[in-house]
């Protein structure tokens, strides 16, 4: 029996050396498959944080851009305010002109559009200087060469302030409104660059 016994030792013996290189293989297997799987969740946690970085960095520079725009907004709508004050102002003060000064102005804006000739039908509140007006810009005319007069409407123009120059189906509003735009059509950029710059 004790050959059997050898043998069966033997036969052990192997198995147990069988089954031990097995489990060695195994084991490394399973060592290489978890330092596999390891790096592989590594790269992917740094692949969800760099992606995450640059969402946190694109979300902070839509947020300061946004943040500019505002900023900007608000500078142009202050900007714009200020020069509305200013143009206020000044056509407060071109309302306020009165006597030789108003008319002088009313002569100047009639000669300088009139070709000569115009009927001239001035504001409610001018009917009174009106004569004097049409005279004064009838001369200058005719010293610029244009040996035409103007005749003066009897109705009064829809506002208080100015003068309209109608020849025939043509008209051109000289009123006190109408220069106030002129004028802030023309100077805006101008009195901008004297106020920001």
């Amino acid at each position: 029996m004790k050959g059997i016994d050898s043998i069966k030792e033997k036969i052990t013996a192997q198995a147990q050396a069988k089954a031990d290189e097995i489990m060695a293989q195994a084991r490394s297997q399973a060592e290489a498959v978890t330092a596999e799987a390891e790096k592989q969740a590594a790269r992917e946690a740094a692949a969800i944080k760099e992606r995450g970085e640059k969402q946190a960095q694109e979300a902070y520079k839509r947020i300061l851009s946004a943040a500019a725009l505002q900023q900007r907004k608000a500078v142009l709508a202050t900007k714009q305010e200020v020069l509305e004050e200013a143009f206020s102002s000044a056509f407060d003060q071109l309302r306020e002109l009165s006597g030789s000064d108003y008319e002088a102005m009313l002569v100047r804006y009639i000669v300088e559009n009139a070709a000569g000739g115009e009927e001239l039908v001035f504001g409610s509140l001018d009917r009174e200087a009106a004569p004097r007006v049409a005279e004064k810009a009838a001369a200058e005319m005719k010293a610029k060469g244009a040996d035409t007069g103007f005749t003066v409407s009897d109705e009064a123009a829809s506002f208080g302030k100015g003068v309209l120059l109608r020849r025939g189906e043509l008209e051109i509003n000289c009123s006190l409104a109408a220069i106030a735009q002129s004028m802030k059509d023309s100077l805006s950029s101008e009195v901008a660059k004297v106020l920001f710059e």
